[in-house]
């Protein structure tokens, strides 16, 4: 019974193997990704931001291995390869497409396998070359697509950046237009920063000039104090009736000190530049007040036009940049627009080739498989009908059973004895 079992088996795997299921055929086509850039971190400052916003989305796909092994099996796709083919849409749907295709990356590679499974080796090869054809184009049209919508968008982002900077641009106009503009300020600034250095300078010589006039002062009335008012001098004495006795007696005679008189004029003459010189450093201080007061006032307006003027000048530079920037990335855009990004990314390594010997079914697998498996079921339902046996087999068993001795026993008869 085993031995029957297990060929039953093997011959019931034989018959279907060639017979009943259909051989299934399978292909591979490779593609080589050459095109693979990773993302850098943005760098955090509001130019660098503006510039990473406009490289996104100006710049062409970043795509990974993995990526093109996903889209290789989207539905769109494979609906592509349906019509091209020109499969019948009853029989072959995207998802019973997506069935017969496995799509694998080689590890540590930029290499991607198609495989497909038919039971048509023609229609498998024809299969797996279109949908590697379609593939490389459908990446070139989806990058024109995107490219096309990149410049639109980057072209309305221009026209609104322009018409920003023509505002910028008159509105700083007409602040540099405006009486006391910031030209006009610095002027006058540097002309009281000028005058009032003059002054300061002139303020210090006449405090120079004024500690010589009272040294020089101090000086004299140390002289004068040392001087006598009064020196007596000798001179002819007068008689009555003559005018002056040529030779005739001499006396002494007190009058005023030439030298004297002479330093009181001196002290008095500096005590006269003094008070010029002190009239002229209080005048020159006034005015330096009145400068310093002036330049405070001056350099405070001067500061808030110089501010607003730099805002709207940095306001209008951005926009400058802004507005080449983006004319930049226009061209750049348009340009890559244009390229075939399915023949530059991805190239074809190999096309599939016209199976010449089914993958399935494994004849011999499946016969060995059976085999093992009627060997193993054989095994089993002799174990199970030996369990099942409750008959008695020999005279031991019965006397075991009984518990009697066994007189005798009778032979079965054949049908050929038994004539």
């Amino acid at each position: 019974m085993i031995t029957g079992l297990t060929i039953v088996a093997i011959l019931t795997s034989a018959v279907l193997s060639y017979f009943v299921i259909p051989p299934l055929y399978e292909t591979k086509a490779v593609l080589m990704v050459t095109q693979q850039r990773d993302e850098k971190a943005p760098a955090g400052n509001r130019e660098q931001d503006i510039q990473d916003v406009i490289n996104t989305v100006s710049r062409l796909p970043l795509m990974t291995v993995n990526t093109y092994v996903a889209q290789l099996t989207t539905p769109a796709l494979l609906q592509r390869v349906i019509n091209k083919l020109g499969l019948d849409p009853q029989s072959y749907t995207p998802a019973g497409l997506a069935n017969l295709i496995t799509v694998k990356a080689i590890k540590d590679t930029n290499l991607i396998e198609i495989y497909v499974r038919n039971t048509d080796p023609q229609l498998a090869a024809r299969i797996a070359n279109t949908l590697r054809d379609e593939f490389l184009q459908f990446i070139t049209e989806n990058n024109q697509q995107q490219m096309a919508k990149a410049v639109e968008f980057l072209q309305q982002q221009k026209q609104k950046v322009d018409a920003d900077l023509a505002k910028a641009a008159a509105a700083l106009k007409e602040f540099n237009a405006k009486p006391n503009g910031v030209e006009l300020l610095e002027k006058q600034n540097a002309k009281r920063m000028e005058d009032l250095a003059l002054y300061q300078s002139q303020l210090q010589l006449a405090g120079v000039e004024t500690e010589q006039l009272r040294a020089a002062k101090a000086s004299l009335e140390a002289r004068l104090a040392q001087t006598p008012p009064k020196v007596t001098v000798k001179q002819p004495l007068l008689t009555a009736g003559k005018e002056e006795v040529a030779a005739g007696p001499v006396g002494e005679v007190e009058t005023v000190n030439p030298v004297y008189t002479r330093l009181q004029e001196d002290i008095a003459a500096k005590d006269a530049a003094l008070a010029d010189k002190e009239a002229q450093i209080s005048g020159l201080k006034q005015v330096i007040a009145q400068l310093q007061k002036d330049l405070e006032g001056l350099q405070a307006d001067l500061t808030a036009k110089k501010t607003e003027q730099d805002r709207l000048q940095r306001q209008v530079k951005q926009l400058e940049e802004a507005s080449s920037l983006l004319a930049q990335k226009i061209t750049e855009t348009s340009i890559a627009s244009s390229i075939n990004l399915g023949g530059t990314a991805l190239v074809p390594v190999g096309a599939a080739m016209v199976p010449t010997a089914p993958v399935k079914p494994n004849k011999r697998l499946n016969m060995a498989v059976a085999g093992v498996l009627g060997l193993m079921i054989a095994v089993f339902l002799a174990f199970l009908l030996e369990y099942l046996d409750n008959t008695v087999k020999d005279p031991e068993q019965l006397e075991s059973l009984l518990g009697l001795p066994v007189l005798g026993t009778v032979p079965q008869m054949t049908r050929k004895r038994r004539r």
